[in-house]
């Protein structure tokens, strides 16, 4: 059985998604799982004392900071943590399944000379290399400058922008495509339960070639050159649009069975 710890912020988020399918707050139990809502004051969890007790495997959902909170707190929880930005970040993948990566002919800078570059009149696609959403990838131009971080040194990917059709999120578990949802059309959020067939089979290959924890989420975008990946990210702290809660549920369910005797 799992116990799943899911941030009040995250919960907030998961109970407005209307997609016609349970979301992850109504798969779980559904799945046979224990669900319990963690408070956060921006430091510190408040986390149920019964958790991973009487066997039980702990798996954890919420953005970045209340899961370094977590496993700061609890690391015995880690293996319940699908959250690494390291791992996930955007040279390990680009490394991993090289051509396949939409930003395969990315530059790895710091922000301070990719900031030179745009305001010298150039547009970029920026995005930090680890996984952990500092600020959101996208194409930057001058006007756009302000969105960026206060912080020079980190090290982020840099490319030139890209014709994008539409953009998919699957979730990958055990490198098995469990489910996935449409997130963008045209540059515009168009959340939707259809998947191009295609984008699907390139998630599954590049799990194939790059699967570095068991759980997270694979972008992959519709181009005029074909599928490509956009990018890896943690499963713990990703939207899921209008993927299926009940097959991530059932399919992690799985993930933590004990192998038969």
């Amino acid at each position: 059985m799992i116990h799943w710890i899911v941030s009040r912020q995250a919960a907030f988020r998961l109970a407005g998604l209307r997609t016609g399918r349970r979301n992850l707050l109504e798969a779980i139990p559904a799945s046979g799982g224990i669900l319990s809502i963690a408070e956060w004051d921006g430091i510190e969890a408040i986390l149920p004392s019964e958790a991973g007790t009487a066997g039980q495997q702990v798996a954890v959902y919420g953005g970045h900071p209340f899961l370094e909170a977590v496993k700061r707190q609890r690391p015995e929880w880690s293996g319940g943590i699908f959250h690494d930005p390291y791992l996930l970040s955007s040279q390990a993948v680009i490394r991993a399944i090289g051509p396949l990566a939409l930003n395969s002919h990315s530059s790895l800078m710091c922000l301070r000379e990719a900031r030179e570059m745009v305001l010298a009149g150039e547009s970029l696609f920026l995005r930090p290399d680890r996984a952990d959403k500092t600020f959101a990838g996208r194409v930057f131009t001058r006007k756009d400058l302000d969105l960026l971080p206060d912080d020079p040194d980190l090290a982020v990917i840099a490319s030139a922008p890209r014709e994008i059709f539409a953009e998919y999120r699957f979730v990958v578990v055990d490198r098995e495509v469990v489910t996935g949802s449409q997130y963008a059309r045209a540059g515009k959020l168009d959340v939707r339960v259809d998947v191009d067939p295609a984008c699907r089979a390139v998630a599954k290959q590049a799990a194939c070639l790059y699967a570095p924890v068991p759980a997270y989420v694979c972008d992959v975008a519709e181009t005029p050159e074909g599928p490509r990946v956009v990018e890896y990210n943690s499963f713990s702290a990703a939207g899921l649009y209008a993927c299926d809660a009940s097959a991530i549920a059932d399919a992690l369910a799985q993930h933590f069975e004990p192998p038969a005797a």
